[in-house]
């Protein structure tokens, strides 16, 4: 059989990997494997080669090839590449045809596995087109996606209840959050909880347990800060500078371009726009969501603290303040 492993979601794609390793008993001298990842006109040949060589003893064998480079690249050849000799077009002509001579007549005591680890197989390649073809005959494609998000709490749900750990509504908030979107990120963040030694978590412990990306850490700060959530603010602002390794003056731009955001949307809100108008004029995504984080504001609050923020910047560069200091009683000021 010949299997093509690909999608975003490594955690199942290496679990479905190691099941078609172990439902046969297989040695390791019948594991091969091959690098595919470096572009060479004789891999599918050298494939071929070992998915045909013939065992002994009559024992199932398996090769695997890791990251084949033309499932990465786009099938469809530059303008400029319609001047190439007509021996490199003999060559791609070769090496497809080999595939595809493979995809008829398959060893039966050899599984050829070709493992795309984290991203899609390009579907405009010829190996992917040719693949594709014979899917539900010699090929099984197993692919895995991105879940939707309804499939995401699902999974989170079960697997917790699964192992008898229960969250509140907040700590079940912030793990969604921090997974964003992976079911991989969730089963690393799973062993940590299940090693931690206690079953019932709040967000706190759901911050210290599971990592946080930049792009969480940006978001969270500017929200909290506009919604005045002190506490949630200085965690923010902590973790992009102990974990991120951000300075207060890499910070500074990020939170005013929050501000700024809201500070467009409030204004249009003011002058009596209705969303759709909000969208198309202040070009944010979700201008409510702007507004309700900062509806203890107006849009003269947040000029003020733009300029604020903008002062405080010169007054850093210039070496004026100490900028930790002088950030963190700006943030106090504000909240």
């Amino acid at each position: 059989m010949i299997y093509l492993l690909d999608g975003k979601e490594t955690y199942y794609l290496t679990k479905k990997k190691q099941e078609l390793l172990h439902q046969q008993d297989l040695s390791k001298d019948n594991i091969m494997r091959v690098d595919g990842s470096i572009k060479n006109e004789t891999l599918m040949s050298d494939i071929y080669a070992l998915c045909n060589t013939v065992s002994l003893f009559g024992e199932k064998r398996v090769v695997i090839v890791d990251d084949a480079y033309f499932f990465k690249t786009k099938a469809a050849t530059k303008a400029s590449s319609k001047k190439e000799t007509t021996s490199k077009k003999a060559k791609t002509s070769s090496a497809a045809d080999i595939l595809e001579n493979y995809c008829k007549e398959p060893n039966d005591d050899t599984d050829l596995i070709f493992f795309c680890f984290g991203y899609d197989a390009d579907k405009r390649t010829k190996e992917f087109q040719i693949l594709n073809t014979y899917v539900d005959k010699t090929v099984n494609h197993i692919h895995f996606g991105e879940p939707q998000g309804y499939e995401i709490t699902s999974i989170v749900d079960r697997c917790l209840k699964e192992n008898q750990i229960f969250l509140n509504k907040a700590a079940k908030d912030e793990l969604l959050l921090r997974m964003n979107g992976s079911i991989t990120v969730f089963y690393h963040a799973l062993d940590r909880l299940k090693l931690y030694g206690e079953n019932k978590l709040n967000e706190v412990d759901i911050e210290h347990l599971v990592s946080a990306n930049l792009e969480i850490n940006r978001w969270k700060l500017g929200n909290a800060f506009l919604s005045g959530n002190a506490n949630s603010t200085f965690r923010a602002y902590e973790e992009m500078i102990e974990i991120d390794g951000m300075q207060v003056v890499g910070i500074l731009p990020i939170l005013a371009s929050q501000i700024r955001g809201a500070y467009n949307s409030m204004v249009c809100k003011e002058e009596g726009m209705r969303e759709n108008e909000i969208k198309s004029y202040a070009k944010r995504n979700y201008p409510m969501k702007d507004i309700q984080n900062a509806n203890r504001f107006n849009s003269t609050d947040l000029l003020k603290i733009l300029h604020d923020l903008a002062k405080l910047d010169q007054d850093i560069k210039s070496g004026k303040v100490q900028e930790k200091l002088e950030f963190e009683n700006l943030l106090l000021r504000y909240l």
